[in-house]
């Protein structure tokens, strides 16, 4: 079913092409006018139509911009719904991690990857995503990077009988959760970007 917006630029565009149509009529019949007179009240005729089709077509661009605008918005909720439940792994991931340090399971040191871990759990879940696709496109990225993340870490945690895993495991960890907080800055870089450029 077509919303408000859809109709609304649904009868911009017809009353677009009906001036359209109708200025071609103008134009194809004015060479046939006898006399200047009636040449004169044509062009008026015509000039009128012209003016008509500039409002016609400012009310469908902004007609066309508001549906544009309400697309955004429906992608925006999804990606951001999408972004919650999926970041939660690294959340959970990071506060276990951070039970078993306390608990000194695990040394002091894996706080180094559970805090940044945690922080960008929480940025991928609490972030604002702007009202622009590529945005909306590299929060959707940014979240599946967090749960890589997120299984790295738990894969490190556990007491491999090689501590060459554990080594590898915990770089690889501690890469993605830097490329996931690097990837959360770009996306504030297209934020701006866009901004600025008008990008919808």
């Amino acid at each position: 079913m077509a919303t408000d917006p859809e109709q609304q630029l649904s009868q911009a565009e017809q009353v677009v092409t009906r001036l359209q149509d109708t200025i071609r009529e103008h134009l194809a019949a004015f060479a046939e006018i006898p006399s200047d007179a009636d040449r004169t009240g044509a062009l008026d005729d015509l000039l009128n139509a012209a003016e008509e089709l500039q409002d016609a077509e400012r009310a469908a661009e902004t007609a066309r911009q508001r549906v544009e605008r309400g697309e955004l918005e429906v992608l925006r909720t999804k990606a951001a719904a999408h972004a919650r439940k999926v970041a939660a792994a690294p959340t959970v991931v990071a506060v276990v991690l951070g039970v078993l340090i306390t608990s000194s399971v695990l040394s002091p040191w894996w706080w180094l990857l559970a805090v940044p871990q945690l922080v960008v759990g929480v940025a991928v879940m609490g972030k604002p995503i702007a009202l622009h696709r590529p945005a909306i496109d590299e929060r959707g990225i940014v979240a599946g990077m967090s749960v890589i993340a997120a299984v790295l870490s738990a894969l490190a945690a556990i007491p491999w009988p090689w501590p060459a895993v554990t080594v590898v495991l915990i770089i690889l960890a501690g890469l993605a959760t830097v490329v996931t907080g690097i990837s959360l800055g770009v996306e504030g870089t297209l934020n701006s970007a866009t901004s600025k450029a008008g990008v919808r």
